[in-house]
């Protein structure tokens, strides 16, 4: 088995895929706070917040555009009444419902591409993607949305 580089920057060479089957990051020890450029909490200083999460040893995951900001979040949560798409819960009070990317680009923030989930929803629409991206589309189209 090929191996890849220690996500740290150590020269360690590790499997791609640790003992449990997940995908190797870190060599034994090793977490994103000893990644240069990283903060103690794992933060890049240009990345105003947001966790520079390590994927699969490259990459990272970057903020949300300006434009995805509280004003359009709460207009879209308005558009759909405070309701999920998917099961249909209502916001009543507490933590507010997500606004989701029905083309899981955060770059795209047309109203056309975003939709109000609860968390749970949420979490489950990152599973098997195109049928989601699908399935949203057709309610957007249904709504006269899209």
């Amino acid at each position: 088995m090929k191996k890849i580089p220690c996500a740290c920057g150590c020269g360690t060479m590790i499997p791609p895929v640790n003992r449990q089957g997940k995908a190797g990051l870190f060599a034994h020890g090793h977490n994103r706070n000893f990644i240069p450029g990283f903060d103690r909490t794992g933060t890049m200083p240009w990345n105003k917040g947001k966790p520079g999460k390590i994927i699969n040893g490259h990459g990272r995951n970057y903020p949300y555009p300006p434009g995805f900001n509280t004003a359009l979040k709460d207009q879209i949560r308005q558009r759909d009444n405070q309701t999920c798409q998917r099961c249909g819960k209502v916001w009543t009070n507490g933590k507010k419902h997500h606004v989701h990317h029905i083309d899981y680009i955060i770059e795209h923030c047309a109203p056309s591409n975003l939709l109000t989930l609860c968390g749970s929803c949420n979490t489950s629409v990152n599973a098997n993607r195109p049928y989601w991206e699908g399935h949203f589309q057709k309610i957007m189209r249904t709504r006269g949305l899209a």
